[in-house]
């Protein structure tokens, strides 16, 4: 028994081929490719082109028969061409040289003024448990 398929672009342009059983799909492809419709864009080779059945996009390296595509009669499969990749052009940009500048010790560094919407502490306590934010009402994450 064979393989008998019609293939189906996205245009709605259709050609059809016929496998014998126990067909890989990268032959298959391959197969295809000497059959291509002339008014179709010519694609690169079988890793240019997309074979989907049932929803499913073909791995190259399996067989018709893994798939369960049933034998001696027509099924319909979907053919996309995969679109080329640009091609890149990797360009080299002189490094910025950055001025280093000392270290400033934490002890020197000085605390953001408190601005509307900025966080500030509550309390006498500080850190993280008298925390309050403008954005946030009171109470809110905690676990009740």
């Amino acid at each position: 028994m064979s393989y008998q398929v019609k293939f189906m672009f996205a245009d709605a342009v259709t050609t059809e081929c016929e496998f014998p059983a126990g067909v890989g799909v990268l032959e298959a492809k391959g197969k295809l490719l000497e059959a291509w419709p002339a008014e179709k864009e010519p694609v690169d080779g079988p890793a240019s082109m997309r074979m989907i059945y049932g929803g499913k996009v073909l791995e190259d390296s399996k067989k018709f028969e893994d798939y369960k595509i049933p034998t001696g009669q027509k099924v319909i499969m979907h053919l996309q061409p995969k679109p080329p990749q640009p091609k890149v052009q990797v360009v080299e940009t002189p490094q910025k040289q950055v001025e280093q500048r000392d270290a400033v010790p934490s002890s020197e560094m000085k605390a953001p003024k408190s601005r509307p919407g900025n966080c500030s502490t509550a309390g006498s306590t500080g850190g993280a448990a008298g925390v309050r934010c403008a954005r946030w009402p009171a109470g809110a994450g905690t676990n009740k």
